[in-house]
């Protein structure tokens, strides 16, 4: 009796040890995938924003022309009366490019990450996870 409650035990014991090897890692869930994107949405706000230290018209110039650079996918150098390629004013505007991209991708990825909070809240996780991956897709610059 004592050998075969031995054995019962041991089959138990490696049956647990089976199941929880077989299971796989628990994935992270929709909330925090959000706080991990909503500090990558802050950051890359702030690095657009900073792009704009100059004076009112010399910052909206510079945007102007590196959104409409980045919207023609090339440097604000090669537009129609852009600066002199090497000059400090080119690199300004080439940042101001990036920023330009990034900053509508940092909107857009906002909107989106208040959608997958609001279908958080709603217990709708499938949903929720549509919108941080959307979110996501936005910040790096696909549709």
């Amino acid at each position: 009796m004592r050998e075969r409650t031995l054995k019962m035990r041991t089959f138990i014991v490696a049956m647990a040890l089976a199941l929880v090897a077989g299971t796989p890692a628990v994935a992270q869930s929709c909330g925090d995938e959000i706080t991990a994107l909503e500090q990558r949405i802050d950051r890359e706000g702030r690095e657009a924003v900073s792009t704009s230290t100059s004076g009112k018209e010399t910052s909206a110039r510079r945007e102007a022309q590196g959104v409409e650079a980045h919207r023609a996918n090339t440097s604000p150098s090669n537009l129609p009366g852009g600066p002199a390629p090497g000059t400090g004013e080119a690199a300004a505007q080439n940042e101001a490019a990036d920023a330009g991209g990034a900053g509508t991708g940092v909107m857009s990825a906002k909107a989106s990450l208040n959608e997958a909070r609001t279908a958080q809240n709603a217990g709708d996780d499938a949903q929720c996870r549509r919108f941080v991956d959307e979110a996501k897709r936005q910040l790096e610059g696909r549709p």
